[in-house]
Protein backbone atom coordinates (compact mmCIF):
# COMPACT_ATOMS: atom_id res chain seq x y z
CA UNK A 1 0.00 0.00 0.00
CA UNK A 2 2.69 2.60 1.27
CA UNK A 3 4.12 1.99 -2.54
CA UNK A 4 8.05 2.01 -0.97
CA UNK A 5 10.87 2.83 -3.13
CA UNK A 6 14.30 4.11 -2.71
CA UNK A 7 13.57 8.22 -1.61
CA UNK A 8 17.28 9.96 -2.81
CA UNK A 9 16.51 8.68 -6.64
CA UNK A 10 14.66 10.87 -8.91
CA UNK A 11 11.71 8.96 -10.72
CA UNK A 12 13.81 8.05 -14.12
CA UNK A 13 16.34 6.76 -11.98
CA UNK A 14 14.46 4.43 -10.36
CA UNK A 15 12.37 3.42 -13.09
CA UNK A 16 16.38 2.63 -14.51
CA UNK A 17 16.92 0.24 -11.67
CA UNK A 18 13.70 -1.60 -11.67
CA UNK A 19 14.06 -1.92 -15.78
CA UNK A 20 18.01 -3.67 -15.04
CA UNK A 21 16.37 -6.07 -12.01
CA UNK A 22 13.66 -7.01 -14.39
CA UNK A 23 16.53 -7.42 -16.79
CA UNK A 24 14.28 -5.54 -19.73
CA UNK A 25 17.00 -5.47 -22.94
CA UNK A 26 19.08 -2.66 -23.19
CA UNK A 27 17.16 -1.74 -26.73
CA UNK A 28 13.85 -1.67 -25.23
CA UNK A 29 14.40 -0.35 -22.04
CA UNK A 30 14.85 3.05 -22.96
CA UNK A 31 11.40 3.32 -24.73
CA UNK A 32 9.60 0.99 -22.21
CA UNK A 33 10.14 3.63 -19.72
CA UNK A 34 9.15 6.09 -21.66
CA UNK A 35 5.80 4.93 -22.42
CA UNK A 36 5.39 4.23 -18.89
CA UNK A 37 5.98 7.49 -17.58
CA UNK A 38 3.57 8.97 -20.61
CA UNK A 39 0.72 6.68 -19.57
CA UNK A 40 0.65 7.09 -15.89
CA UNK A 41 1.78 10.94 -16.23
CA UNK A 42 5.02 11.07 -14.31
CA UNK A 43 6.72 13.51 -17.27
CA UNK A 44 6.94 16.64 -14.66
CA UNK A 45 8.42 14.52 -11.71
CA UNK A 46 10.61 12.58 -14.30
CA UNK A 47 13.39 14.25 -12.64
CA UNK A 48 12.75 14.89 -9.21
CA UNK A 49 13.39 12.85 -5.81
CA UNK A 50 10.97 10.47 -4.98
CA UNK A 51 11.25 11.62 -1.36
CA UNK A 52 10.06 14.93 -2.56
CA UNK A 53 6.98 13.92 -4.16
CA UNK A 54 3.68 14.16 -3.13
CA UNK A 55 1.61 11.10 -2.05
CA UNK A 56 -0.11 10.82 -4.74
CA UNK A 57 2.82 10.89 -7.10
CA UNK A 58 4.68 8.63 -4.82
CA UNK A 59 1.64 5.92 -5.68
CA UNK A 60 2.10 6.48 -9.69
CA UNK A 61 5.90 5.77 -9.59
CA UNK A 62 4.78 2.67 -7.37
CA UNK A 63 2.16 1.74 -9.99
CA UNK A 64 4.90 2.51 -12.70
CA UNK A 65 7.68 0.10 -11.21
CA UNK A 66 4.76 -2.55 -11.11
CA UNK A 67 3.43 -2.61 -14.28
CA UNK A 68 6.92 -1.88 -15.94
CA UNK A 69 7.74 -5.37 -16.97
CA UNK A 70 4.23 -6.06 -18.53
CA UNK A 71 3.03 -8.61 -15.87
CA UNK A 72 0.13 -11.27 -16.82
CA UNK A 73 -0.67 -11.21 -13.10
CA UNK A 74 -1.04 -7.85 -11.30
CA UNK A 75 -1.82 -7.53 -7.16
CA UNK A 76 -2.30 -3.95 -6.31
CA UNK A 77 -3.23 -3.07 -2.90
CA UNK A 78 -5.75 0.51 -2.20
CA UNK A 79 -4.71 1.54 -5.66
CA UNK A 80 -6.18 5.01 -5.47
CA UNK A 81 -5.71 5.66 -2.09
CA UNK A 82 -4.63 9.31 -1.72
CA UNK A 83 -5.47 10.52 -4.77
CA UNK A 84 -7.26 13.48 -6.09
CA UNK A 85 -10.36 13.09 -8.29
CA UNK A 86 -8.65 13.03 -11.45
CA UNK A 87 -5.74 11.12 -10.54
CA UNK A 88 -8.11 8.42 -9.69
CA UNK A 89 -9.96 8.48 -12.97
CA UNK A 90 -6.26 8.23 -14.73
CA UNK A 91 -5.18 5.26 -12.31
CA UNK A 92 -8.92 3.30 -12.98
CA UNK A 93 -8.79 4.11 -16.83
CA UNK A 94 -5.20 2.68 -16.90
CA UNK A 95 -6.86 -0.76 -14.91
CA UNK A 96 -9.66 -0.89 -17.28
CA UNK A 97 -7.58 -0.65 -19.83
CA UNK A 98 -5.24 -3.21 -19.14
CA UNK A 99 -8.40 -5.48 -17.54
CA UNK A 100 -8.73 -7.66 -21.09
CA UNK A 101 -4.94 -8.36 -21.31
CA UNK A 102 -3.76 -9.15 -17.80
CA UNK A 103 -5.48 -10.85 -14.27
CA UNK A 104 -5.82 -8.00 -11.94
CA UNK A 105 -6.34 -8.38 -8.25
CA UNK A 106 -7.16 -5.41 -5.98
CA UNK A 107 -7.66 -5.02 -2.99
CA UNK A 108 -10.00 -2.32 -1.09
CA UNK A 109 -11.70 -1.00 1.22
CA UNK A 110 -12.59 2.15 -0.94
CA UNK A 111 -16.12 0.48 -2.58
CA UNK A 112 -16.69 3.16 -5.15
CA UNK A 113 -13.28 1.59 -6.23
CA UNK A 114 -15.25 -1.98 -6.71
CA UNK A 115 -18.17 -0.79 -8.91
CA UNK A 116 -15.82 1.16 -10.89
CA UNK A 117 -12.73 -1.09 -12.07
CA UNK A 118 -14.27 -4.23 -11.20
CA UNK A 119 -15.83 -7.34 -13.06
CA UNK A 120 -16.03 -10.01 -9.82
CA UNK A 121 -15.91 -8.93 -6.46
CA UNK A 122 -15.18 -11.33 -3.23
CA UNK A 123 -15.82 -10.09 0.08
CA UNK A 124 -13.63 -11.70 3.02
CA UNK A 125 -14.56 -12.12 6.54
CA UNK A 126 -12.30 -13.46 9.33
CA UNK A 127 -10.81 -15.59 6.66
CA UNK A 128 -13.91 -16.96 5.23
CA UNK A 129 -15.37 -15.64 1.58
CA UNK A 130 -18.46 -14.30 2.51
CA UNK A 131 -19.87 -13.27 -0.69
CA UNK A 132 -18.33 -13.95 -4.28
CA UNK A 133 -20.50 -12.40 -7.38
CA UNK A 134 -20.35 -9.48 -9.47
CA UNK A 135 -20.71 -5.39 -8.01
CA UNK A 136 -24.27 -5.89 -9.67
CA UNK A 137 -25.54 -8.70 -7.88
CA UNK A 138 -23.54 -7.33 -4.62
CA UNK A 139 -25.56 -3.98 -4.87
CA UNK A 140 -28.58 -6.36 -5.42
CA UNK A 141 -28.38 -7.34 -2.00
CA UNK A 142 -28.78 -3.77 -0.33
CA UNK A 143 -32.15 -2.56 0.66
CA UNK A 144 -31.46 0.39 -1.21
CA UNK A 145 -31.36 -1.47 -4.19
CA UNK A 146 -33.65 0.52 -6.58
CA UNK A 147 -34.80 2.97 -4.05
CA UNK A 148 -36.18 5.84 -5.00
CA UNK A 149 -34.70 9.35 -3.94
CA UNK A 150 -36.74 12.18 -4.23
CA UNK A 151 -35.26 15.88 -3.84
CA UNK A 152 -37.98 18.50 -2.63
CA UNK A 153 -38.14 22.09 -1.40
CA UNK A 154 -39.02 22.00 2.26
CA UNK A 155 -42.63 23.16 1.62
CA UNK A 156 -43.30 20.32 -0.62
CA UNK A 157 -41.79 17.39 1.62
CA UNK A 158 -44.86 17.01 3.43
CA UNK A 159 -46.90 16.56 -0.10
CA UNK A 160 -44.48 14.18 -1.13
CA UNK A 161 -44.00 12.31 1.96
CA UNK A 162 -47.71 11.54 1.63
CA UNK A 163 -47.98 10.45 -1.87
CA UNK A 164 -45.26 7.65 -1.20
CA UNK A 165 -46.87 6.56 2.01
CA UNK A 166 -50.25 5.82 0.54
CA UNK A 167 -48.44 3.53 -2.15
CA UNK A 168 -48.52 0.02 -1.43
CA UNK A 169 -45.30 -0.69 -3.43
CA UNK A 170 -43.80 1.48 -0.81
CA UNK A 171 -42.47 -0.49 2.38
CA UNK A 172 -39.87 2.59 4.27
CA UNK A 173 -39.19 6.04 4.39
CA UNK A 174 -36.45 7.82 5.29
CA UNK A 175 -36.01 11.70 5.38
CA UNK A 176 -32.34 13.97 4.89
CA UNK A 177 -32.85 17.33 5.77
CA UNK A 178 -29.92 19.44 4.10
CA UNK A 179 -30.24 22.89 3.62
CA UNK A 180 -32.62 24.38 1.72
CA UNK A 181 -33.77 20.94 0.63
CA UNK A 182 -34.80 17.64 1.52
CA UNK A 183 -33.95 14.15 0.55
CA UNK A 184 -36.48 11.80 1.06
CA UNK A 185 -35.43 7.94 0.36
CA UNK A 186 -38.42 5.25 -0.38
CA UNK A 187 -37.75 1.34 -0.06
CA UNK A 188 -39.68 -0.28 -2.83
CA UNK A 189 -41.69 -3.62 -3.25
CA UNK A 190 -42.23 -2.81 -7.06
CA UNK A 191 -39.69 -0.28 -8.70
CA UNK A 192 -41.91 -0.07 -11.89
CA UNK A 193 -45.21 0.20 -10.23
CA UNK A 194 -43.82 2.89 -8.12
CA UNK A 195 -42.63 5.31 -10.98
CA UNK A 196 -45.44 5.20 -12.96
CA UNK A 197 -48.11 5.51 -10.14
CA UNK A 198 -45.57 8.38 -8.49
CA UNK A 199 -45.04 10.37 -10.88
CA UNK A 200 -48.95 10.50 -12.20
CA UNK A 201 -49.53 11.65 -8.17
CA UNK A 202 -46.93 14.38 -8.34
CA UNK A 203 -48.00 15.88 -11.58
CA UNK A 204 -52.02 15.83 -9.95
CA UNK A 205 -50.64 17.95 -6.90
CA UNK A 206 -48.37 20.33 -8.29
CA UNK A 207 -45.66 18.90 -6.99
CA UNK A 208 -42.60 19.40 -8.82
CA UNK A 209 -39.13 17.29 -7.74
CA UNK A 210 -35.40 19.02 -8.23
CA UNK A 211 -34.65 15.37 -8.24
CA UNK A 212 -35.72 12.08 -8.70
CA UNK A 213 -33.36 9.24 -9.18
CA UNK A 214 -33.22 5.12 -8.24
CA UNK A 215 -30.19 3.79 -6.35
CA UNK A 216 -28.27 0.77 -7.68
CA UNK A 217 -27.63 -0.22 -3.97
CA UNK A 218 -25.53 1.30 -1.35
CA UNK A 219 -21.91 -1.32 -0.94
CA UNK A 220 -21.11 -0.02 2.21
CA UNK A 221 -24.46 -0.86 3.90
CA UNK A 222 -23.83 -4.08 2.06
CA UNK A 223 -20.80 -4.85 3.38
CA UNK A 224 -21.69 -3.68 6.68
CA UNK A 225 -24.84 -6.02 6.72
CA UNK A 226 -22.81 -9.20 5.38
CA UNK A 227 -19.63 -8.60 7.99
CA UNK A 228 -21.79 -7.41 10.78
CA UNK A 229 -25.32 -8.47 10.93
CA UNK A 230 -25.43 -8.65 14.74
CA UNK A 231 -23.85 -4.96 15.05
CA UNK A 232 -26.50 -3.22 12.62
CA UNK A 233 -30.64 -2.31 12.61
CA UNK A 234 -33.05 -5.00 10.98
CA UNK A 235 -33.64 -2.27 7.70
CA UNK A 236 -29.64 -2.20 6.91
CA UNK A 237 -29.56 -6.21 6.54
CA UNK A 238 -29.68 -7.54 2.86
CA UNK A 239 -32.98 -8.91 1.28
Amino acid sequence: EGAPAYGDMTTLNYLNFIADIRRIPRAKKRKRINDIVEKINLEIVANQKIETLSKGYKRRVGLAQAILHDPTILIMDEPTDGLDPNQKHEIRSLIREMAPRKAIIISTHILDEVDAVCTKTVIINKGKIIFGGTPRQLSALSSYHDALNIVVAPEDAEGVSKILQSNPNVSELEEIYSGNEIRITALLKNKGEVASDLQKALNEGGLTPKEYFFEKGRLDQVFRALTMPKEISGNEKPQ
